[in-house]
């Protein structure tokens, strides 16, 4: 007779667990984040553009402890080095890896991933690159907020630009490897 109390007790404790809400902890190992960026890009002398600061946004996902996917999107307009009246847009969007190297609200990380990137020239023939990236950086987190800082390294195989004596540039035809780099920094929310 008496171990139906108690088998009543442990079902109920188990329906209780079960049902129970997790813990804030529990939801902050796979959040939902987006985020806005903005930095500086430098890019590679074959690509024929100066140096101009870079706009964008990020959505990720937490998986697990120390993995967060990324879709990441920027923006920059870049004067050309050749015409200095003359820009170019780039756009680039990639997927990343982040790998954060503690599980501690401030840790270093590691970002790998690749994407496509788009330069559409004013005076020139637009073409698009697939990118490698490798980088690193630091992030905070303070309750549901999310300060980031990295810098990360592309490398692709473009055409180059080739002024003269073309008048408008035209793109070589062959492609060569680039390496661009970025500076970036960014604030996002958890959900």
């Amino acid at each position: 007779m008496r171990s139906l109390p108690l088998g009543a007790f442990v079902a109920a404790v188990g329906l209780a667990g079960f049902l129970w809400p997790a813990s804030a902890d529990a939801y902050q190992r796979h959040p939902l984040i987006v985020a806005v960026t903005g930095g500086a890009c430098s890019f590679d002398d074959d690509r024929g553009l100066r140096d101009e600061a870079t706009v964008g946004a990020r959505t990720g996902v937490g998986i697990g402890d120390f993995v967060t996917l990324w879709t990441d999107l920027s923006y920059s307009n870049p004067l050309q080095k050749a015409q200095p009246s003359a820009t170019a847009d780039v756009y680039a969007l990639r997927m990343l890896v982040q790998i954060d190297a503690l599980r501690t609200p401030f840790a270093p990380y590691a970002i790998v991933g690749g994407g496509g990137v788009l330069y559409s020239f004013d005076n020139a023939v637009s073409n698009a690159a697939g990118v490698l990236v490798l980088g690193g950086g630091l992030r905070y987190r303070f309750g549901r907020a999310v300060l980031f800082a990295e810098g990360r390294g592309e490398m692709s195989r473009v055409r180059a630009i080739e002024t003269f004596p073309f008048d408008p540039p035209v793109l070589a035809p062959e492609r060569t490897t680039t390496w661009n780099e970025s500076l970036v920094g960014g604030f996002g929310v958890e959900f």
